[in-house]
Protein backbone atom coordinates (compact mmCIF):
# COMPACT_ATOMS: atom_id res chain seq x y z
CA UNK A 1 0.00 0.00 0.00
CA UNK A 2 1.13 3.50 -1.10
CA UNK A 3 0.85 6.19 0.96
CA UNK A 4 0.39 9.97 -0.31
CA UNK A 5 1.86 11.43 3.04
CA UNK A 6 0.49 12.72 6.24
CA UNK A 7 -2.69 13.64 7.35
CA UNK A 8 -4.38 14.94 10.63
CA UNK A 9 -4.67 11.25 11.32
CA UNK A 10 -1.69 9.18 9.84
CA UNK A 11 1.82 10.36 10.99
CA UNK A 12 5.02 8.52 8.45
CA UNK A 13 8.31 8.30 11.15
CA UNK A 14 11.15 5.66 11.17
CA UNK A 15 10.65 2.87 13.11
CA UNK A 16 12.38 3.50 16.53
CA UNK A 17 14.72 0.58 17.96
CA UNK A 18 16.74 0.18 21.22
CA UNK A 19 19.18 0.68 19.67
CA UNK A 20 18.54 3.45 17.42
CA UNK A 21 16.29 4.85 14.52
CA UNK A 22 16.08 2.39 11.43
CA UNK A 23 15.48 3.63 7.71
CA UNK A 24 12.29 1.74 7.70
CA UNK A 25 9.50 3.97 7.67
CA UNK A 26 6.14 3.04 9.33
CA UNK A 27 2.55 4.38 9.50
CA UNK A 28 0.70 5.57 12.78
CA UNK A 29 -2.66 6.35 13.12
CA UNK A 30 -3.98 8.72 15.56
CA UNK A 31 -6.47 7.20 17.56
CA UNK A 32 -9.59 9.97 18.08
CA UNK A 33 -11.80 7.41 19.34
CA UNK A 34 -11.95 5.22 22.30
CA UNK A 35 -11.03 1.16 21.76
CA UNK A 36 -14.49 -0.50 22.11
CA UNK A 37 -15.26 -2.61 24.74
CA UNK A 38 -14.76 -6.53 24.63
CA UNK A 39 -18.41 -7.16 24.40
CA UNK A 40 -18.85 -4.56 21.51
CA UNK A 41 -15.89 -6.05 20.00
CA UNK A 42 -17.07 -9.82 20.34
CA UNK A 43 -20.69 -9.01 18.89
CA UNK A 44 -19.43 -6.88 15.68
CA UNK A 45 -17.28 -10.01 15.15
CA UNK A 46 -19.81 -12.21 15.02
CA UNK A 47 -22.03 -10.18 13.11
CA UNK A 48 -19.34 -10.17 10.17
CA UNK A 49 -19.64 -14.02 10.36
CA UNK A 50 -23.42 -14.41 10.59
CA UNK A 51 -23.77 -11.96 7.41
CA UNK A 52 -20.91 -13.80 5.32
CA UNK A 53 -21.01 -17.42 6.11
CA UNK A 54 -18.37 -18.00 3.72
CA UNK A 55 -15.63 -16.14 4.80
CA UNK A 56 -12.43 -17.74 6.50
CA UNK A 57 -11.45 -16.90 9.48
CA UNK A 58 -7.88 -17.25 10.34
CA UNK A 59 -6.01 -16.48 13.70
CA UNK A 60 -2.57 -16.55 14.26
CA UNK A 61 -0.42 -15.89 16.81
CA UNK A 62 3.19 -17.06 15.79
CA UNK A 63 2.96 -16.19 12.23
CA UNK A 64 4.15 -19.43 10.75
CA UNK A 65 6.07 -20.70 13.74
CA UNK A 66 3.25 -22.87 15.30
CA UNK A 67 0.34 -25.23 13.75
CA UNK A 68 -2.60 -24.17 13.11
CA UNK A 69 -5.36 -26.02 14.40
CA UNK A 70 -8.55 -26.39 11.99
CA UNK A 71 -11.97 -25.49 13.22
CA UNK A 72 -14.61 -28.04 11.84
CA UNK A 73 -17.82 -26.52 12.87
CA UNK A 74 -19.60 -23.10 14.36
CA UNK A 75 -18.86 -24.35 18.24
CA UNK A 76 -15.69 -25.13 17.51
CA UNK A 77 -15.00 -21.72 16.29
CA UNK A 78 -16.55 -20.34 18.17
CA UNK A 79 -14.69 -21.71 21.40
CA UNK A 80 -11.44 -20.95 19.65
CA UNK A 81 -12.39 -17.05 19.49
CA UNK A 82 -13.48 -16.87 22.74
CA UNK A 83 -10.06 -18.34 23.67
CA UNK A 84 -8.52 -15.75 21.35
CA UNK A 85 -10.35 -12.54 22.71
CA UNK A 86 -9.81 -13.43 26.72
CA UNK A 87 -6.17 -13.91 25.92
CA UNK A 88 -6.50 -10.42 24.34
CA UNK A 89 -8.26 -8.69 26.90
CA UNK A 90 -6.20 -10.13 29.62
CA UNK A 91 -3.03 -10.96 27.87
CA UNK A 92 -3.15 -14.75 30.08
CA UNK A 93 -3.67 -18.03 28.77
CA UNK A 94 -2.92 -19.14 25.26
CA UNK A 95 -3.80 -17.19 22.42
CA UNK A 96 -4.55 -20.18 20.11
CA UNK A 97 -3.74 -20.10 15.97
CA UNK A 98 -6.92 -21.45 14.39
CA UNK A 99 -8.43 -21.30 10.64
CA UNK A 100 -12.17 -21.36 9.78
CA UNK A 101 -13.93 -22.22 6.51
CA UNK A 102 -17.44 -23.09 6.03
CA UNK A 103 -19.00 -23.79 2.60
Amino acid sequence: MTLPGESDSLQIKAFETPWGTTNQRLCYRQREYPWPSTDTFKAAIFEILGQFPNLEVWCERDCDQSPVKRADSLEELLKYMELEMSFCESGLGECPSFSCYFI
